[in-house]
């Protein structure tokens, strides 16, 4: 798990290439041990298969996280349907105004929409 946020968050196309350009060599060595690097952060479906082309490795993914979807308005569920075979691992949380913010079931995420979608 990679995490991006705060000042680490790839906020524009430039910032995006860095992290491809720097991740692309540790996921040839990832591949060839038969581990995922997975990327985490506040990027939709579109960017992150973006950032996997531009890595153009297998051993990129993603670490799905729904609060996070909601919180950057997002639908988690289609979502979870775009990123498709990226998706390495699920954080199960729930929001209501800021991530974590409330328990799983009692915040804005439709878990069972969610369920579906990674089923």
């Amino acid at each position: 798990l990679v995490p991006f946020f705060f000042a680490n968050e790839p906020r524009n196309a430039g910032q995006r290439k860095l992290v491809a350009d720097t991740l692309r060599p540790i996921c040839r060595e990832a591949e060839a041990l038969g581990v995922s690097i997975c990327f985490e952060g506040l990027l939709g479906a579109t960017q992150l298969w973006q950032l996997a082309d531009a890595i153009g490795s297998e051993a990129f993914g993603v670490y799905f996280d729904m609060g996070n979807a909601v919180y950057i308005d997002l639908d988690p569920a289609a979502e979870a349907r775009a990123l498709g075979r990226l998706i390495r691992a699920v954080h199960v949380k729930d929001t209501n105004v800021a991530p974590g913010d409330a328990r799983v079931g009692a915040g804005r995420v439709d878990l069972p929409a969610v369920a579906r979608a990674l089923h």
